[in-house]
C-alpha cells in the first residue's frame, strides 16, 4: 500500500498538479498577448501575435496531458473537456476580434472583451477545480497506506507481547531461561515492526521534501507568471475602456507588497529579502546563488514594468490614450 501510492503520487497526482498550474500559466500568458495584439492596430504586433499563439498551443497540448495523467477519475474528465471547450470558444472570439479590428468593422473590442470574459469568468474556475482535485488527490496518496501500517504495526504489537508470554510460559515449564526459536521469532517481528515503521517514516518524509522543494516552488512560479499577465490584461483593458484599477492595485500588492529599492534587491540576492508578496517568497524559498540572483532580478524588472505601467495609468487618466498605447 505504501509503495502503490508513493507510485500514484510519482505517476499521476504530483504530474497533474504540476501540470495544471502550467495550463493556469500558458492561458494567462495568451490571454495578455491577444490583448496586446488588438491594442497595436491592424497592422498587429507578430512577435505578441506569436506569443498568442504559442501560450495557447501550449495549453492545448497540457490539457492533453493531463487528460492522460488523471486516468479514470470522470469528474477531472468532465473539467478538461469543458475547459478545451472554452479555450475553442476563446480562440474564436479572438479570431473575429482580430477581423474586425485589421478591417475597422465595429463590435472588434466587444468580441475581445467577450473572449477574456471567457478565460476569466469560465477557464479560470475550472482549471482552479481541476487543480484542488488534484491537491486532495495528492493529500491521500501522501497519506496512502497510513491504516494498513498502524494495523501492521499494532499486530506487531500483539505479537511480541505473544511471544513474551510464550518465552514465560516455557521458562517456567522446562526451567530453560531462553527458548532460542522463540528468542529468534521475538527478534524478526521486533526487527521487522522497526522495518516497516522506518519505511513508513521514510515515505512521509521523502513526500514532504518533494512537495515543499518541488511541487510548491512551480506553484509559487506559475502563480506569479499568472499574477502578472493578469496585471498586463487589465492594462490592456483600461485602454479599451474596461480596466479594473482596483484589481491591477491588489495583483501589484499580490506580487510584491513593498518599495522595491537597492537595498531589497541587495538582500535578495543573499536570499534574505524580507516583505510580504510572491516575488518576496519566491527569494526566500530560493535555496541556490543562482536562484537567488534569478529572482532579485524578478524584483527589478517587476520595479521597472511597474514604473511604467503607473506612467500609463496617468495617461489614460489625462485622456492621452495615444500616449499611452504608446508607453
Amino acid at each position: 500500500s505504501l509503495v502503490s501510492s508513493s507510485d500514484r503520487a510519482d505517476d499521476n497526482t504530483a504530474p497533474v498538479l504540476v501540470a495544471t498550474q502550467d495550463v493556469f500559466a500558458s492561458i494567462a500568458e495568451a490571454d495578455a498577448a491577444s490583448a496586446a495584439v488588438f491594442l497595436s492596430g491592424s497592422d498587429e504586433d507578430r512577435e505578441q501575435r506569436r506569443l498568442y499563439e504559442v501560450a495557447l498551443e501550449r495549453s492545448t497540448a497540457q490539457l492533453e496531458q493531463v487528460s492522460r495523467l488523471v486516468g479514470d477519475d470522470d469528474m477531472a474528465h468532465d473539467y478538461i473537456k469543458s475547459i478545451s471547450a472554452d479555450l475553442t470558444t476563446y480562440a474564436g472570439l479572438v479570431e473575429t476580434a482580430r477581423t474586425a479590428n485589421q478591417n475597422g468593422l465595429a463590435g472588434a473590442s466587444t468580441s475581445l472583451l467577450e473572449a477574456i470574459d471567457v478565460v476569466q469568468g469560465g477557464i479560470v474556475p475550472q482549471v482552479e477545480s481541476l487543480t484542488l482535485g488534484a491537491q486532495r488527490d495528492l493529500d491521500d496518496d501522501a497519506d496512502g497506506g497510513r491504516s494498513q501500517a498502524i494495523v501492521a504495526l499494532f499486530v506487531v504489537l500483539i505479537a511480541l507481547a505473544l511471544l513474551v508470554i510464550a518465552q514465560d510460559f516455557v521458562r517456567r515449564r522446562t526451567n530453560r531461561i531462553l527458548n532460542l526459536p522463540l528468542v529468534a521469532a521475538t527478534l524478526l517481528v521486533l526487527l521487522a515492526g522497526a522495518w516497516l515503521l522506518g519505511a513508513w517514516l521514510r515515505q512521509q518524509d521523502d513526500l514532504d521534501v518533494a512537495r515543499s522543494a518541488g511541487y510548491d516552488s512551480i506553484a509559487l512560479t506559475a502563480e506569479i507568471q499568472t499574477s502578472a499577465f493578469r496585471y498586463k490584461t487589465l492594462e490592456s483593458l483600461a485602454l479599451l475602456g474596461a480596466g479594473d484599477t482596483v484589481e491591477q492595485d491588489a495583483l501589484a500588492t499580490t506580487l510584491a507588497a513593498v518599495d522595491i529599492d537597492d537595498d531589497l534587491v541587495a538582500d535578495a540576492r543573499d536570499g534574505r529579502a524580507r516583505g510580504d508578496g510572491l516575488l518576496l517568497q519566491a527569494n526566500r524559498s530560493a535555496d541556490s546563488n543562482r536562484e537567488q540572483a534569478a529572482s532579485a532580478e524578478l524584483l527589478v524588472r517587476w520595479d521597472r514594468y511597474r514604473r511604467t505601467s503607473q506612467d500609463i495609468r496617468l495617461a489614460i487618466e489625462g485622456a492621452e490614450r495615444q500616449a499611452a498605447l504608446d508607453l
